[in-house]
């Protein structure tokens, strides 16, 4: 093969351009930043690594005795006086022989989940963009590799990577490779979406023309934080969507071995002028497959440097496939209409050829998503569930695992995919492998004795220690003892024999150990020009899909290293449960009693069911080191087995010793047990130590409780966005530990601040949600600091606590004032029971809208923050201690008749013309505004002494018949309660009040006296349009928020939709009229509840179906009114012969057959006649 000449790579140019520069140096620094001199040197390099690189093929197939006329494999290495250096050889030996002998990465039939990992081909355009552009594509490679996911889905920008990290650079600046690189580690916040930095791109006054842009940091921060895409706004250097790593590839073998893994390799390319000619425009129209690989003619000459990536290789032909970014050639639009492009932007190259594959300037990116970011929210790597491999564990040595290779799997990717070193593997499997007794290593140098004696040293020492000594009972038969066979002239060797080797004259000399003891002259004596050194080794070849590894890693000792890579299957000890869960229950209890195995920790396996008062039946155990546990496990399908959905365990005793160091870890080991029980969803447990990982937000849990003694970390930040359906969440120090230190780390605890994440309720760039049910947070016992989480009121966080104990921390700064922010508009969904904030370092007075939380909050305990002061701005309703504090006690104006009145006075200010006033005149407006400001005044003192009741009254201003408000008010107790709304007009034909239904729930919900709300023919008005603003259907929330109303009318307001069947649950309801409406579907059953109802009027709309028999259960004395509702069919349940009270006007409905007797009403019905409609007088039943 040639080598390149000194004189033509002393013209390589640092530019990614297709232009051809003349000078030694590039006259604009574009492109890929390198020199003359290094780009030759790198051409040099990368033609000797290809002559390594046959010798090791040579080695890895043939066992080194030669191959072509080289026949020499003195290029790959020393004299080996170091074992190491010896090992290395054998390791790039083993991996050439046991992996595919060609690879390319977009082969389905060969990549990991069957994908096609490389992307579509990149246009760099006219910027010398190159190495961004490479180190974009590889990225992007490595994430749906290390994923399993395809290819597109991480488009990994290049011009974000390029013009946004440190450097200022611009189209016409340039990149090296290795700086690019740095720049993943230091500024992985510019790792992005494509879509983040062309939208910045297209907003920028140039457009999207790159070459006119000179500054490029606007357009930067448009990417990330000024971006409107919440994908593009959420990454951060704090956050970064990507973690990557890279390392320079020493040698070809190691360059496969990242492609097989990762995808590709970053490379530098010497570009030639022949490129073109080769790759010329009819290449445009065919893939890389249908084209020659690259070849440079001797006479081409050295244009520029350039970058791209190595995504496949060919051993059989030896060369590279190469992924360029110049777009494909069968896009319109690309630039390079003369070539240099093909149809998928890949062409092949001659290795050895051009600089490609230059030893350690080739380099290979490791990528994954950040923890914390979109793709792997709770750190948890969710893409290893799927990538996890099964092993057996094999009973002759503990550690051990047994392997069945697939299809797909190589000797050599099964050591790549389970992180064993390749030689470890070879010595673990000698059985499947045939030894080469006389493997041939050549060398081209002279060597003197000892270098001589310590090769064979080094040589024998590890080949016995893999194969053992001669005649042993291993596979093979043990190694041979190492020799030389030395080559000597007696005298010069004539010079047409260049060089001199063992198939030209000479004297061959064997040298062994022993003759370089007794006479080592006899192997360096002069005239000496080669030895060649004969040593035992394994033929590393393919293995048939099925063949059984075994699989021997010290590291799997770390449940982490294991669990990344596998799975263990083939226990099966206790079946009633799938097999990875018996495994993660097995490693649970073997953390409580280590000395605990296999078969006696699954002995206590028993599943049970969950219940939600006592959730599962717990048993207590004693295992033969005498810990003494409590232990209960639920399963979907109870004692029967199936999934493991909740777990419980508590440590009692150690040796009958009670300690709180007598329980376990919630360690690494833990954590990665319980991920693998992918249905829990109850976790209660007791530990000593540890951290809340961030990876158990991955488990979709309801119930957390961890009590423990001495936890310490911080709580993890996306947690609550995983646990979505989470209703309680504990994780508190045990009662009797508050005072607890460890010897070790001093004061115990969760420490850090509330996560601002617990405060977002939406996550934006995934739109995932906290849990809006979780009722109970307790934080209390830890070491938590900052300001108090606003994690009550608003509609931004979670407003649905019950109970918040956050006592015995280290919270600082004052009581939120958010905690007392209005709730949303249609009230709580249940009340604030308890806040415990005791024994913190909180200061300053308690906010006065606290208030706002009165008849929600029952108990508030302040104790035990000496600088918190001021007054309590609750009510008699609340329970508030605060020993230890400087707070004087409640505030004036505090009593339960000062909130009561300002709660209505606010409910009136805030929801009261909203409710009344859409498209009304201005004249009605100014009616409702009065009464509500003269409410507003007057409320709490507008009762006279002597009376007990109160009219607020207004007409509109031309009169009643236009329209009236009466606002009645009742005293009890000391205090005036609203106890009557009505509006209305006195004409008939006449609209009053433009209704908006939605805030009806928010009025009523503040007016807990409110018996009666009538708003007759309240309908929308028109706009001038003919269109409505409003279209009111009825909240089902109303008799949650309203349950003492007793009078509901709401006739002639336009109201559409169906009756609630939550209705059903207004148990005071009396009086319930929505006559003359548009109301549809069919009557709810549900109605059949109202025990006190005296009037139901449901004339006049749309309703469907037929009679519930459920409602022969209503009051007997009941006016029920359903004229007009033509769509109601069917008879009259014969159990309505019992409501002999009950008047019933169905005039005009459908309902056929006849009337039970005894019946009071109006029984006139439509029925057909001769083709039409008439009316129709029910008859009596005759039975």
């Amino acid at each position: 093969m040639s080598k390149f000449s000194g004189r033509l790579l002393a013209a390589a140019l640092a530019c990614c351009t297709l232009l051809l520069l003349v000078g030694t140096r590039p006259t604009a620094g574009q492109g890929l930043s390198a020199t003359n001199e290094q780009l030759g040197a790198n051409a040099q390099a990368t033609a000797t690594e290809f002559d390594t690189f046959e010798d090791l093929m040579a080695l890895s197939t043939t066992g080194g005795r030669g191959r072509g006329s080289r026949g020499t494999s003195g290029n790959l290495g020393s004299s080996f006086r170091e074992a190491r250096e010896f090992e290395q050889l054998q390791t790039s030996t083993y991996y050439v022989g046991g992996s595919l002998p060609i690879y390319n990465s977009f082969n389905t039939s060969q990549t990991p989940g069957g994908l096609n990992y490389v992307p579509k081909p990149r246009e760099q355009g006219s910027c010398n963009s190159c190495v961004g552009q490479a180190v974009a594509a590889a990225v992007q490679m490595s994430l749906a590799y290390t994923t399993r996911q395809p290819v597109d889905d991480f488009s990994v920008s290049a011009g974000a990577l390029y013009y946004c990290t440190t450097g200022g650079r611009t189209c016409k600046t340039g990149w090296d490779i290795p700086a690019a690189l740095r720049q993943l580690e230091q500024a992985a916040q510019w790792m992005l979406p494509s879509k983040c930095f062309e939208a910045a791109l297209q907003k920028n006054p140039a457009g999207a023309a790159e070459p006119d842009i000179s500054d490029f940091q606007g357009i930067c921060l448009g990417t990330t934080s000024k971006s409107e895409i919440p994908a593009c706004k959420a990454v951060t250097k704090e956050q970064p969507g990507y973690s990557c790593s890279f390392k320079s590839l020493s040698s070809f073998w190691q360059i496969q071995q990242h492609i097989r893994t990762h995808g590709s390799a970053i490379t530098r390319i010497a570009m030639y002028d022949d490129f073109n000619v080769q790759f010329n425009r009819s290449a445009a129209k065919r893939t890389v497959m249908q084209l020659n690989p690259y070849r440079r003619n001797t006479t081409a000459k050295l244009q520029y440097g350039h970058a791209a990536l190595i995504v496949g290789y060919d051993n059989d032909n030896f060369t590279w496939t190469v992924l360029n970014s110049w777009g494909s050639g069968s896009t319109p639009s690309n630039p390079r209409k003369t070539g240099g492009t093909t149809k998928d932007g890949m062409f092949r190259i001659r290795m050895g050829v051009a600089g490609v594959g230059t030893p350690d300037l080739t380099y290979g990116v490791v990528c994954e998503p950040a923890p914390g970011s979109v793709d792997n929210m709770h750190a948890n790597n969710p893409w290893l569930k799927d990538t996890r491999l099964p092993l057996t564990p094999t009973e002759k040595k503990k550690g051990c695992y047994t392997y069945n290779m697939t299809a797909k799997d190589t000797f050599a990717s099964v050591a790549e995919k389970f992180k064993v070193k390749i030689s470890d593997l070879v010595r673990d499997n000698l059985q499947l492998f045939n030894v080469t007794p006389n493997t041939t290593y050549k060398y081209q140098t002279t060597l003197s004795a000892d270098e001589l004696k310590e090769t064979l040293r080094t040589v024998q020492a590890v080949t016995q220690r893999l194969l053992g000594k001669p005649d042993a009972p291993k596979a093979g038969g043990g190694a041979i003892e190492p020799y030389f066979v030395c080559t000597y002239y007696e005298a010069p060797p004539p010079v047409t024999q260049d060089p001199p080797d063992a198939g030209k004259p000479g004297i061959r000399v064997s040298c062994d150990k022993a003759t370089l003891e007794s006479n080592e002259r006899l192997c360096t004596r002069n005239g000496t020009v080669g030895c060649s050194l004969f040593y035992s080794d394994v033929n590393v070849t393919q293995l048939a899909p099925g063949s059984s590894i075994s699989l021997c890693n010290a590291g799997f000792d770390s449940i982490t290293i294991f669990n990344e890579v596998a799975y263990e299957v083939g226990t099966r000890i206790y079946d009633l449960i799938p097999e990875k869960q018996e495994v993660a229950l097995r490693r649970v209890l073997q953390l409580i009693d280590p000395k605990l195995d296999d078969a006696e920790a699954s002995s206590y396996i028993n599943c049970s069911r969950v219940d939600e008062i006592d959730w599962v039946v717990r048993r207590t155990h004693v295992t033969p080191s005498q810990i003494r546990f409590s232990l209960a496990i639920g399963c979907s399908n109870g004692m029967n087995g199936g999934d493991v959905d909740g777990l419980y365990f508590r440590v009692l005793s150690n040796k009958t010793e009670v300690s709180p160091t007598m329980h376990p870890n919630l360690n690494e080991q833990m954590v990665l047990a319980l991920l693998d029980l992918l249905k829990l969803s109850w976790l209660d447990i007791y530990v000593y130590g540890g951290q809340v990982a961030p990876q158990l937000g991955a488990l979709n849990l309801t119930f957390l409780s961890v009590n423990h003694y001495c936890m310490d970390g911080k709580l993890p930040s996306n947690a609550l966005y995983g646990w979505q359906k989470l209703k309680q969440l504990i994780i508190t120090r045990q009662g009797d530990a508050l005072d607890y230190n460890d010897p070790a780390i001093g004061a115990c605890g969760i420490s850090g601040s509330i996560p601002k994440q617990w405060m977002n309720r939406t996550r934006q760039d995934t739109r995932t949600h906290l849990p809006g049910g979780l009722s109970n947070i307790d934080l209390s016992g830890n070491l938590l600091s900052g300001s108090l989480p606003e994690i009550i009121g608003g509609n931004d966080v979670i407003y649905n606590l019950t109970y918040l104990y956050l006592q015995h921390n280290k919270f600082t700064g004052r009581v939120p004032a958010a905690w007392s922010q209005p709730l949303d508009k249609n009230g709580p969904s249940r009340k604030i029971i308890t806040i415990n904030i005791q024994n913190n370092l909180l200061d300053g007075p308690l906010p006065a809208s606290l208030i706002n939380l009165e008849e929600q909050l029952a108990y508030l305990y302040l104790d035990g923050n000496p600088q918190l002061s001021g007054c309590a701005p609750l009510t008699p309703y609340t329970t508030v201690t605060f020993a230890g504090t400087q707070v004087t006690g409640r505030c004036a104006g505090s009593t339960v008749a000062d909130v009561v009145h300002r709660r209505q006075r606010h409910a009136i200010s805030a929801y009261f013309v909203k409710l009344l006033d859409v498209n009304v005149d201005d004249e009605f407006r100014e009616m409702l505004n009065n009464i509500a400001d003269d409410i507003k005044q007057n409320l709490g003192k507008s009762v006279k002494p002597g009376q007990v009741s109160k009219t607020f009254q207004e007409n509109h201003p031309q009169g009643a018949q236009q329209g009236y408000c009466r606002v009645s008010v009742v005293l009890n107790d000391g205090i005036e309660y609203i106890d009557a709304i009505e509006v209305g007009t006195n004409e008939a034909m006449i609209k009053a009040a433009g209704l908006d239904l939605q805030w009806l729930g928010p009025l009523l919900s503040r007016l807990p006296r409110l018996r009666v709300f009538d708003c007759e023919r309240c309908s929308v008005a028109n706009d001038e349009d003919g269109t409505r603003d409003v279209v009111n259907t009825l909240p089902p929330e109303l008799p949650r928020l309203a349950p003492n109303l007793k009078r509901l009318a709401l006739p002639e307001c336009d109201i559409v939709g169906s009756i609630p069947v939550s209705f059903g649950d207004w148990l005071q309801m009396q009086y319930l009229d929505l006559n003359s409406n548009s109301l549809t579907g069919e009557l709810p059953q549900e109605l059949a509840k109202l025990k006190n109802l005296n009037v139901l009027f449901l004339n006049n709309n749309m309703l469907n179906g037929t009679l519930p028999a459920a409602w022969s259960a209503m009051p007997k004395e009941l006016y029920l009114g359903l004229n007009q509702n033509t769509n109601i069919t069917g008879e009259i349940p014969a159990s309505f012969a019992n409501n002999t009270g009950t008047y019933y006007s169905l005039f005009n409905t459908s309902i056929t057959g006849c009337r039970p007797c005894g019946l009071l009403g109006q029984f006139k019905t439509w029925r057909p006649l001769n083709g039409t409609y008439n009316t129709w007088e029910l008859p009596r039943c005759t039975a």
